[in-house]
């Protein structure tokens, strides 16, 4: 999926990480970082919906996104 994603979208950086702790646990926690230049756009945004919709039913487990920016220590020093 993410080699299709940068494929469509020239410039994308997408790296799939997996949780190390609490191997006990046999659901994996898996973690998706997408990255863009130019930042991610709504077309893309549309576009890994779409390919996560299409994805096996059963496959992966719910899903939820989060959005990070880069932290600005002068900025938060300030605070």
């Amino acid at each position: 999926m993410q080699a299709d994603l940068r494929t469509r979208h020239p410039g994308l950086i997408a790296r799939l990480l997996a949780r190390t702790d609490g191997q006990d646990n046999p659901e994996h926690t898996w973690m998706e970082i997408y990255e863009h230049p130019q930042g991610l756009s709504e077309a893309f945004l549309a576009d890994l919906q779409a390919a996560v919709q299409s994805l096996p039913s059963g496959l992966i487990g719910p899903r939820h996104t989060e959005s990070f920016a880069e932290f600005d220590l002068l900025s938060a020093h300030a605070i």
